[in-house]
């Protein structure tokens, strides 16, 4: 589907017969045809694109990153480990008004490609758009708690395992991406 299309779009292939239920294409050029597989093969993965950010190391993140917070010291460590790490990290910061919890995402927010979403302004459908749109290292969502219950799970395979999913009228999109996930709520 999407591999055909994108090789049609480069003008690779050309839509020969088209119909309800069949559609025959037909190579332009087999060397540009070859080059463009392999690097579509190395952006998908079952139909699903994969976006595969590399994180700093430890040693490379700014140790002033959450210099505006004061105390919390393994907050910070929690924090700073997580950012660092490969693995799709999701972390909830939980507490009363006043603890720090907006100011440690706009700490990490200074980090390249991180985005910081108001939960509270958010749905399921935007998010998946900033998703697919801005494919961010790092998703920061603050007073989560106010986001409609209905848009908070339907986040949940996307936590689990990095898959964003999008369906709309005769549509669907998904990618696998390592994201890392912050959230606030009090």
């Amino acid at each position: 589907g999407s591999r055909l299309y994108q090789l049609e779009t480069k003008g690779v292939l050309e839509r020969t017969y088209d119909s309800n239920s069949t559609t025959r294409y037909s190579v332009n050029d087999r060397e540009q045809r070859r080059e463009l597989l392999d690097e579509i093969n190395d952006k998908y993965e079952d139909g699903k694109e994969i976006v595969h950010h590399n994180f700093p190391s430890e040693d490379s993140l700014d140790d002033d990153i959450f210099s505006n917070v004061v105390g919390f010291d393994d907050a910070k460590w929690l924090l700073k480990r997580s950012l660092t790490t490969d693995s799709i990290t999701n972390i909830l910061l939980v507490g009363p008004p006043g603890s720090a919890k907006t100011v440690f995402l706009l700490s990490i927010r200074k980090l390249e490609d991180a985005v910081f979403i108001p939960a509270s302004d958010s749905s399921a459908a935007g998010f998946n758009e900033i998703m697919f749109n801005k494919k961010p290292k790092y998703v920061l969502m603050d007073e989560i708690d106010d986001m409609d219950p209905s848009d908070q799970e339907s986040m949940s395979t996307y936590m689990e395992n990095g898959i964003v999913k999008e369906t709309k009228y005769q549509k669907t999109r998904e990618m696998k991406i390592n994201t890392k996930t912050f959230a606030a709520a009090n």
